[in-house]
């Protein structure tokens, strides 16, 4: 096809818009593919088939409201671009062959999309990982500034993004303050442990967190096909002994350092499914199977699983069961490195929230003869969350709504 370049109706060439970045200076294709040449030197290729397959005329539909009508199915297997035009908006226009479709793309809208491997990784959400020395810098936030400023709750919003985790001040420690601040991340999720679950010692335990025993670092529930995702612990009473400290652990931070140190356990550990199970008999079987750490095929880290207190009987070759006990064990002395704990005291009217997908939780030791310890806990989905931040962003006018975010941990 040669170079396209754009042309009035009588022929005479176009001269390209002002666009900055985003204007085309060249573009050349063939039967197979577009590869457009930006002003500022940047090149991007673009199938023909995704082009097609992104066309948003009326004919076709736009599939972010659900109403596509395009089959990919449906495409001709010959389709290939017949004419190709820069239109004077400084986009593409293309009419396919052999149907004689007509498909329109911005050129901003195609510089968002470019499929170059450099543009690709920019659009990942980098997190930003850390280790026990974050206590000292803790992302915190004023809860009342972020019920009431959409700005200082977009604040916060990003740095349960970036951190995955972050302290909350002056919430006040009555029943209803936790479920409310809750809302503003999403709809609480009920599971068998209620909406909200209490967090204190009980001669009743169902649940070893209704102990004074201290807990290592762990993940909530990873029996669940999709754990819980954003939780949040209200401190409602601290113990009087100053035990009771919370602990958490950045697992991405822990999962990287894993790949840099011994990369064919890291590869044995986001490989091998790990069971897991929580059995009430006569009220609760909740049962699967997941990787310790959960990476996409391009090696992004997305989310992690540990919880050795409810791991099943390993279903595993033979063969590799001492070579995954070994990388276990590592990722084990890794997580329980004290200098890697971020160490919280929390205290009546603080609020932790944190993502469970990334970051480990545990406590220390705690006596419940003087004044008992009390936390509310209660979480939401990390999809309803990362909605709310992209609407949120959008509408303060920030690009970053368009990040990928990682998806969590996957069964």
């Amino acid at each position: 096809m040669g170079n396209i370049a754009g042309r009035t109706a009588s022929g005479t060439p176009l001269p390209p818009p002002n666009l900055g970045q985003d204007a085309i200076a060249e573009a050349t294709g063939s039967n197979r593919s577009i590869e457009i040449v930006w002003r500022d030197g940047h090149r991007s290729r673009y199938p023909a088939f995704w082009l097609r397959d992104n066309c948003r005329c009326h004919l076709c539909g736009d599939p972010a409201i659900g109403k596509r009508r395009l089959r990919i199915g449906g495409l001709p297997p010959d389709l290939a671009p017949a004419k190709v035009t820069l239109s004077p908006d400084g986009g593409l226009t293309i009419e396919w062959a052999p149907d004689g479709h007509v498909s329109r793309y911005e050129a901003g809208w195609l510089r968002e999309h470019s499929l170059s491997v450099a543009d690709r990784l920019s659009r990942w959400h980098r997190a930003l990982l850390w280790d026990g020395s974050i206590a000292q810098r803790l992302p915190d936030a004023d809860a009342a500034q972020v019920a009431a400023d959409p700005q200082a709750r977009l604040d916060l919003y990003r740095k349960v993004r970036d951190y995955g985790i972050a302290l909350v001040r002056n919430l006040t420690p009555e029943l209803g303050a936790l479920e409310k601040f809750a809302a503003l991340f999403g709809p609480l999720v009920e599971t068998n442990f209620g909406r909200v679950f209490e967090i204190l010692w009980t001669s009743e335990q169902k649940s070893i967190a209704n102990s004074t025993e201290p807990l290592m670092p762990h993940t909530d529930e990873p029996y669940r096909y999709s754990p819980p995702g954003i939780i949040l612990f209200h401190c409602m009473d601290a113990s009087a002994d100053g035990g009771g400290v919370s602990i958490f652990v950045d697992g991405f931070g822990v999962a990287e350092a894993l790949r840099q140190a011994e990369p064919k356990m890291f590869e044995l550990l986001s490989r091998v499914r790990v069971p897991y199970r929580r059995h009430y008999a006569g009220e609760v079987d909740v049962q699967t199977a997941a990787p310790l750490i959960s990476v996409d095929p391009d090696g992004n880290i997305e989310g992690v699983r540990f919880n050795d207190r409810v791991m099943a009987p390993l279903d595993l070759d033979a063969g590799e069961i001492e070579a995954f006990y070994t990388a276990f064990r590592l990722l084990s002395e890794l997580y329980y490195d004290e200098r890697r704990w971020c160490l919280v005291p929390l205290r009546p009217g603080e609020l932790m929230i944190f993502d469970n997908h990334r970051v480990l939780h545990g406590r220390t030791a705690f006596s419940a003869d003087i004044r008992r310890r009390h936390l509310r806990q209660c979480h939401v989905d990390r999809t309803e969350f990362h909605s709310r931040l992209r609407i949120l962003a959008r509408k303060l006018g920030s690009d970053e709504a368009e990040l990928r975010l990682a998806a969590g941990s996957h069964a």
